[in-house]
């Protein structure tokens, strides 16, 4: 099995997702290190691995040729959930700086072992890791690379998506980065039910674009 050091546990924020590779143990959390090579098979593991909201969004993008980032549909966990994963973390640390710890990467589905004796938790306590996972919980967000040569780019750069809880924005400096166009798509919602409504109307959206331009390629 092949041996990984450098991981880390800490929040990193959304928009930086597509330049880290990201690895988990259990659903509850995820390691990542820096990496921007990614390649996300769309099995039915990768679909299970996507937050419900999502899925669908992440399907017909993929099949249509576009590929999306890590990514989080926002959450409203209680306060026990973060407990329980901080106790997971904790005994996950354990074995990181001992025998090591099996991690999968999250696009291939490919296990390693973690190990690193120096490995340590970047919140001193439950407290501090609560209130700063607990912050931005809420929000959501997806990256979509959109291949030059097709035929959405332009329609997505002239007509932006906007509304009260949501955003699709260009990303000029990602682009660069990555050397693909990457749109950032925001999600701000109050609640569960505001959530999974800005992200049907979000899937809605693109579904629209991508059916259009499909039928006019077609003709």
């Amino acid at each position: 099995m092949n041996v990984i050091t450098g991981l880390r546990a800490n929040l990193v924020p959304y928009r930086e997702f597509a330049l880290h590779k990201w690895f988990y143990s259990s659903p509850l959390w995820y390691y990542h290190q820096p990496g921007t090579t990614h390649g996300i098979r769309a099995n039915p593991k990768f679909y299970r691995l996507v937050d419900p909201d999502l899925r669908e969004l992440c399907r017909i993008l993929l099949e249509a040729g576009l590929h999306t980032t890590p990514s989080c549909q926002g959450h409203f966990y209680p306060r026990e959930r973060f407990e329980r994963i901080w106790d997971e973390l904790q005994r996950e640390a354990r074995l990181i700086t001992g025998e090591g710890l099996k991690v999968k990467d999250s696009e291939t589905d490919r296990t390693h072992l973690f190990r690193d004796p120096g490995y340590q938790l970047q919140w001193s306590g439950f407290r501090e890791f609560y209130r700063e996972a607990s912050s931005q919980q809420s929000h959501g967000y997806l990256g979509v690379m959109v291949p030059a040569d097709s035929p959405v780019l332009d329609r997505l750069r002239s007509e932006p998506y906007s509304s009260l809880r949501g955003r699709i924005l260009y990303d000029d400096e990602l682009t660069a980065l990555l050397r693909m166009p990457l749109f950032n798509i925001y999600v701000d919602p109050s609640t569960p039910e505001e959530r999974s409504r800005e992200w049907m109307a979000i899937t809605r959206y693109l579904k629209s674009i991508l059916s259009e331009q499909a039928c006019a390629t077609a003709r």
